[in-house]
């Protein structure tokens, strides 16, 4: 991941342990994310992408929510209608 250093202090907001972060203000503080991979995407590796945030956040589903479509890169045009499930249901 070359933008871990992001992706680490977004997850510090996410799980709420960035204490200089307002709460009211940052809808993010002490929340949970969905991510949403193509399973045979070659862009975006699924699996490798998804430990990263796992270990990021650590494994729990408490801040973290990961789902699989089928498909490439462009996933979520031919299976919008199964994106679109599982962020409603998230």
């Amino acid at each position: 991941m070359y933008q871990h250093a992001d992706w680490t202090k977004v997850c510090s907001i996410i799980k709420g342990e960035n204490p200089s972060i307002p709460r009211l203000p940052c809808r993010l503080y002490d929340s949970k994310i969905l991510a949403v991979f193509g399973d045979m995407d070659t862009v975006i590796v699924a699996k490798d992408v998804a430990e990263d945030l796992e270990s990021m956040f650590g494994g729990g589903p408490d801040h973290l929510e990961i789902k699989m479509v089928p498909g490439t890169h462009g996933f979520p045009i031919p299976t919008c209608d199964e994106v679109v499930k599982h962020i409603v249901a998230f």
